[in-house]
């Protein structure tokens, strides 16, 4: 075996060791797309900091439920903390609408997420807030709302609950 056979051996070797630490290096990626994906869903799903309050606070609780029945009812402090609330929840839906862009959210969680807030501005106080607001934010997070909360049909999910607070004792 003369020098240029070694050469060309080498240079086979040299090759395939290329390929090889190519192929490692786009799993590594991979990888570590999957991780930021999982992190960030995560992240996401302990967002929603303003249902954690309403859950916990029956004061905010009582505000958040008035104000999107008729908020003309709250005072002027009442109505600020109704604000905070819904731009909190605005600006949660956001961060999952900029992690869906960058392909972390996938396309049935995104529209979870999306059939959620638009769910959660259909009622009164929330659309008088909604429409008196939604010319600050991003077009393309107002159009992901408003395509869901113009024509989705949004079932009563508290109705089973309703006959409970009446003191119907055959309520589920």
């Amino acid at each position: 075996m003369d020098l240029q056979a070694l050469g060309n051996i080498g240079e086979f070797v040299g090759a395939i060791g290329v390929i090889a630490s190519l192929v490692y290096l786009a799993n590594q990626v991979r990888r570590a797309h999957l991780v930021a994906r999982a992190e960030s869903i995560g992240e996401l799903m302990a967002g929603p900091g303003v249902q954690l309050l309403l859950a916990g606070d029956a004061d905010a609780a009582r505000i958040y439920h008035i104000g999107n029945e008729d908020p003309s009812r709250l005072d002027a402090v009442e109505l600020e903390r109704f604000n905070k609330l819904l731009g909190l929840q605005l600006l949660w839906f956001i961060q999952v609408h900029v992690a869906h862009q960058g392909g972390l959210v996938d396309g049935d969680l995104y529209e979870v997420w999306v059939y959620s807030m638009a769910w959660e501005l259909r009622t009164p106080g929330a659309s008088k807030w909604w429409l008196a607001v939604r010319a600050y934010y991003p077009a393309d997070v107002v159009r992901a709302i408003d395509e869901v909360r113009d024509t989705a049909e949004f079932p009563d999910i508290l109705a089973p609950l309703k006959g409970l607070q009446e003191g119907d004792s055959s309520a589920p």
